[in-house]
């Protein structure tokens, strides 16, 4: 309802918050009202909102739902949908995604994990008038999936519901432009974007800690590789580790990739940039490429970590440090995109 019903911070009133310093405060037009316009997107950081007050917007039922198109022909369809988009009226909302298809079942078998286009609509008026306004959002090509339909507004939410499961960790960016160019959209659909997609049987299917190969790194140290970057066309890598207390890798850095860790078990102290910080099981830890990082174990049992590599092909790398006499680390770890500076942490 972002055109026809305003936006979230459009809405809201008030909000009750607790600041850095303790305070508990109240913001609204007429009460702390810097802070207000902070809150309402001038900023972040303000503190913890415990209180939302919001003018509401009946919601009753509405055109919803999303049409997915094949990603082959994405750059003619976004351009045209950047015109639609710009001409609807404001009672249509209008969402598009360049992602891959999920293993859903209203998508056909051989379509999922490939890349997708997809086209989410919200029409707040008149239902049999939204079917005329949505129309030409439904036929910019032979459509794999077509979801839309008068529905009650919370059921357009059913959609999104994947990224709200408990455990399923990521962020967003996201960027607000005036005109979406042609030059724009075209540097969207690079032939290194458009061939991005699973092989295979388009899932990579892990089993449970017990059932992996685990294999000697370090002294004390064993990982096992949970997903091969060649079964995700070397999108990512994922490994498994589990460590010996007070262990830890050397300081280092990789140039090509992304490194995120997941804390599965104990608790690890983690350096990054010149800065050091704890962590415990649930932390989440995104390490930019070409920053020099280390971790250690800080006891006093074993613990656990996931490894993500983004993009993956660094597999190779760690079945080989067991076989390798430490003095040879250096080298074969420069031969797999780690560059090692610095020795490891210590407790």
């Amino acid at each position: 309802m972002d055109t026809g019903a305003d936006c979230f911070c459009d809405r809201l009133q008030a909000v009750e918050l607790v600041t850095a310093d303790g305070q508990l405060l109240r913001a609204s037009a007429d009460e702390n009202p810097e802070l207000f316009w902070g809150l309402r997107g001038g900023g972040g950081n303000f503190g913890i909102a415990t209180a939302f007050e919001v003018n509401l917007h009946p919601g009753g039922t509405v055109l919803g739902g999303a049409v997915f198109y094949e990603a082959t022909e994405a750059e003619r369809i976004l351009r045209e949908y950047t015109c639609l988009a710009a001409a609807a009226p404001d009672e249509l909302s209008t969402e598009v995604l360049f992602m891959l298809a999920p293993p859903a079942p209203f998508i056909p078998p051989d379509k999922q994990g490939t890349p997708v286009v997809v086209i989410m609509v919200c029409y707040i008026g008149d239902i049999s008038e939204g079917e005329r306004v949505v129309a030409p959002l439904r036929q910019l090509a032979t459509p794999i999936a077509d979801l839309i339909a008068p529905m009650p507004y919370p059921e357009i939410f059913a959609l999104t519901a994947v990224g709200e499961i408990p455990g399923f960790q990521h962020h967003s960016r996201s960027q607000f432009f005036e005109t979406f160019s042609d030059e724009m959209i075209h540097a969207f659909f690079t032939p290194k974007t458009m061939s991005t997609q699973f092989n295979q049987n388009n899932v990579a299917i892990v089993g449970q800690s017990e059932n992996l190969d685990w294999f000697d790194t370090m002294p004390g140290e064993q990982m096992a590789i949970r997903v091969d970057s060649k079964d995700v066309d070397g999108a990512f890598t994922i490994i498994e580790v589990n460590v010996p207390p007070f262990v830890g890798p050397p300081l280092h850095y990789h140039k090509d990739r992304e490194e995120i860790f997941e804390i599965l078990e104990g608790r690890f102290r983690f350096h990054s940039e010149g800065k050091e910080f704890e962590v415990g099981p649930g932390t989440s830890v995104v390490v930019p490429r070409n920053t020099v990082h280390g971790w250690v174990n800080l006891g006093p049992g074993r613990a656990r970590l996931l490894f993500t590599f983004v993009p993956g092909g660094i597999d190779e790398f760690f079945p080989q440090i067991g076989q390798t006499p430490p003095e040879g680390w250096t080298e074969l770890a420069r031969q797999h995109d780690t560059w090692i500076v610095g020795a490891p942490l210590s407790v």
